[in-house]
């Protein structure tokens, strides 16, 4: 497979953040980008009982896959459709930003279209009898910021954090299985600006190196990949410094 073809099947995978800015100087590891925007932090509810139900089968796992795809295709769907833009799905959360807008209007608009699409879901048959997955959801607005830590070559992640994301996060675990809950707006008038060490030679960064190396070898091979999503792993931030201390510099 040609480099252009890899390049041009590996964009989906990443976040439309990262698309329109690979290739630019100041994408960098280490680099800090500000940002006043609007985050929807969604949970499925009932996933640890979901999976109870299924462990006892021989197949429990390929059902438990199919299920969860057909809950996150909804759910990116719906996002992309409202103009958000999907930043990690980890396990059973997913974070959603709209970055540059702060509108909490659009963000209830999201999450009510997110939580119709996941009741018009058939129920996941299993041997405990149908199953329901449901979504609790926060949303926030207000200051958040985004970091690019890693090493090229073994791995960059997109990292979101800040006070808005915080925010939206604690709504989520307010709100009520099936319901969204809406922080209080924070407020911040510092500028949105960026901070970049200087770049190295050869640390330009393309979509290779924000996936999994062994994703990027098997797509150039063209062997069949099995369903990818992007995650993003959490580290405490003392672990995060003795891994990666240019993560912090900012």
């Amino acid at each position: 497979m040609s480099d252009t073809i890899t390049h041009e099947a590996l964009r989906p995978f990443l976040p439309i953040w990262l698309r329109e800015r690979l290739g630019a100087p100041e994408l960098v590891p280490g680099a800090t980008f500000h940002s006043h925007t609007t985050i929807v932090y969604a949970d499925l509810s009932g996933f640890s009982r979901l999976t109870s139900a299924f462990s006892a089968l021989p197949d429990g796992a390929e059902r438990l896959h199919l299920v969860l795809n057909q809950a996150y295709a909804v759910l990116i769907e719906t996002i992309a459709a409202h103009g958000g833009d999907i930043m990690s799905i980890a396990g059973d959360a997913l974070t959603a930003w709209w970055p540059d807008q702060m509108d909490l209007e659009l963000g209830r608009a999201c999450a009510r279209a997110l939580l119709s699409a996941m009741s018009s879901l058939p129920p996941a048959v299993t041997p405990l009898g149908p199953f329901h997955l449901l979504l609790r959801i926060g949303i926030a607005t207000g200051p958040v910021s985004l970091t690019l830590a890693g090493i090229p070559g073994s791995g960059v992640y997109p990292i979101l954090f800040g006070p808005a994301l915080k925010a939206a996060a604690s709504a989520e675990r307010e709100a009520v299985a099936g319901s969204f809950r809406e922080a209080a707006s924070l407020v911040d008038h510092s500028p949105t600006t960026s901070v970049a060490p200087p770049a190295l030679p050869g640390t330009t960064l393309d979509e290779a190196q924000f996936l999994p190396k062994t994703f990027v070898d098997r797509l150039r091979s063209n062997t069949l990949v099995a369903e990818y999503r992007r995650c993003v792993p959490v580290l405490p931030p003392s672990t995060c410094r003795a891994i990666h201390p240019i993560c912090t510099a900012s």
